[in-house]
């Protein structure tokens, strides 16, 4: 899992704070978009058996936002885990699939005829850039 920690400071931080009960769900909003712009590039970039017709762990990947307890919104996207467990027959086991992504993910001497290693990282690196001006955007749209 990739979780991408925004920090807001200054004029941002203060404008956010002015939208008081406005402010969860702008951030929610803004960091829904980049979800959405992650997950449809880290599929198109996941490594995949050439041998079957689709890719399982492509199917695998989706991306989630979170309020946290301190109020804290976190954007993460997921490649392996729960959705695998399907494919691994007998030796059904979460920590086996969550294993696998994380693998196939961080190695980079693995050899893919399609897909290559990062394909969570690349486009969550990539996207995480316009956050700040994304959440600038939609609290200047919000305060009117």
């Amino acid at each position: 899992m990739i979780r991408v920690v925004f920090d807001v400071q200054g004029d941002i931080l203060t404008d956010l704070q002015n939208l008081q009960s406005a402010s969860k769900p702008t951030a929610k909003a803004v960091f829904q978009r980049f979800v959405d712009r992650v997950v449809p590039k880290a599929k198109a970039l996941a490594p995949d058996d050439p041998a079957t017709s689709g890719s399982d762990l492509k199917q695998s990947i989706r991306g989630r936002v979170t309020v946290r307890n301190a109020g804290m919104v976190t954007a993460s996207v997921i490649a392996g885990g729960n959705p695998l467990l399907s494919n691994l027959g007998r030796r059904k086991n979460a920590d086996r699939a969550t294993i696998y992504g994380f693998i196939q993910h961080e190695d980079p001497t693995l050899r893919h005829t399609r897909g290559q290693a990062n394909f969570v990282g690349q486009p969550f690196t990539a996207e995480a850039q316009s956050i700040g001006d994304d959440l600038d955007k939609e609290i200047m749209s919000r305060a009117g």
